[in-house]
């Protein structure tokens, strides 16, 4: 095992990581954040950041966002979790993962030091980062939050501009039962007398966000004052203040347009509050929408994998998410459907598993971490309501006979957890 393998390893034993293994994992509020800030000398002031929160929708519609300002010719640092395939992805400028030989001295450098605050596995991923950017100096950092908002690491920071994509069910038992307080948590990015803009209207929450970007005497933009997105068959019809623009995309989920828009209101206020720093322009827009992947190393998302049968790859894992993915399945409405599934064992699974049409040939699987729901057990709640499959305890396995079982007419797809989507990529 090399120096690089021997570091990440260190990494994930001695930090849990929430993904992996749940709430154990979590340290929710900013004194230790704050203390190895303070040990790093306060790298994160004075940054050029963007700030996204959300429930779904933060990392695509933080590459488009990256992609747009790559294409305007700035270099652009992008923090986002969690991972795929390779610890890097999660930092990364103008889509070059983090140089390993960083990460090794970072952790090397600062073990002891850090040993006192006892560090959550993010927050040492996410000071790691800030030390990069320091380093590196990109003209601008997306930077995702993790779960939450308020208290989350991330929140340190204080942007040029806070985005909330929108606001879902997810993690309530850390965030809040109901949609008013999960805003809550999530608006906690606002800051004094910075733009915030929300991505997506919703009436019973709107008031939320309208208190605090009052409070903080910061201007409050929905995203559907500045930006209209149409779809058509081959491109993104879109509409800001005096321009407009076609473009296609390589961004093909069932939140495509709605991220197009919030990715595009953010850098129209961002424009309009910082005209010294940035102009956006309809090239520098069609360029970077239809360039999402190949600017910023985008996956994970709404990948199709082959044509006959379709294979369709997506990381969605909550209801809103799920939801989305299963109605523009339904659209599609090719063969047979085929979906291998796989969850968490601290998430309501009957929920989800509620959403599932019970004319779909099921393949119940795991992802191999601790977290994971044994796929026995999630295939004999499913078939409780009616879904019919087979368990498998290798995800590779269960993903194969799919493929082998499956028409060339027919549909696979892969959803319902992040690790699920790392093993099969």
């Amino acid at each position: 095992m090399g120096k690089y393998e021997e570091t990440l390893d260190w990494m994930f034993k001695q930090l849990p990581m929430f993904q992996r293994q749940g709430p154990i994992a979590l340290k929710l509020d900013l004194s230790r954040i704050n203390k190895m800030m303070d040990l790093l000398g306060n790298p994160h002031q004075d940054l050029p950041f963007i700030h996204i929160a959300g429930t779904n929708g933060k990392g695509t519609t933080g590459h488009i966002i990256a992609s747009i300002l790559q294409a305007s010719g700035f270099q652009v640092g992008m923090y986002t979790s969690p991972h795929y395939v390779d610890f890097r992805e999660r930092i990364k400028i103008n889509g070059e993962l983090i140089d390993q030989t960083f990460i090794i001295d970072f952790v090397d450098q600062n073990k002891t030091a850090f040993e006192a605050i006892q560090p959550s596995f993010f927050e040492w991923t996410f000071a790691l980062s800030i030390s990069y950017f320091k380093a590196k100096s990109p003209d601008f950092i997306v930077l995702e939050t993790g779960m939450g908002g308020r208290l989350d690491s991330t929140n340190v920071v204080d942007p040029l501009i806070s985005l909330i994509t929108n606001i879902g069910y997810d993690h309530q038992q850390f965030l809040g039962d109901t949609l008013v307080e999960i805003a809550f948590e999530k608006g906690g990015i606002i800051k004094p007398k910075r733009p915030v803009v929300i991505g997506e209207r919703q009436n019973e929450i709107q008031y939320v966000f309208e208190q605090l970007a009052s409070e903080h005497q910061s201007k409050l933009v929905y995203a559907d004052q500045l930006i209209q997105v149409s779809v058509s068959p081959s491109a993104y019809d879109i509409t800001g203040p005096g321009w407009e623009v076609e473009a296609p995309s390589d961004i093909k989920g069932p939140f495509a347009h709605k991220n197009i828009q919030s990715a595009l209101a953010c850098l129209q206020v961002l424009q309009d509050s910082y005209p010294e720093l940035f102009k956006l322009t309809e090239r520098n827009v069609k360029q970077g929408i239809s360039s999402v992947a190949t600017h910023t190393h985008y996956i994970g998302r709404w990948m199709q994998i082959s044509d006959n049968p379709l294979v369709i790859m997506d990381s969605a894992h909550n209801l809103d998410g799920i939801k989305a993915v299963l109605e523009r399945i339904e659209d599609l409405n090719q063969g047979q459907l085929h979906i291998v599934l796989a969850t968490v064992g601290d998430k309501d699974a009957s929920k989800i598993l509620q959403l599932f049409p019970k004319t779909a040939k099921y393949y119940f699987t795991q992802a191999k971490i601790p977290r994971a729901k044994p796929a026995d057990l999630f295939q004999q709640e499913g078939a409780l309501l009616g879904l019919k499959g087979n368990s498998f305890e290798q995800s590779k396995e269960a993903y194969q006979t799919a493929l082998k079982t499956a028409q060339k007419e027919d549909t696979v797809v892969v959803l319902g957890s992040v690790f699920l989507i790392a093993e099969l990529l």
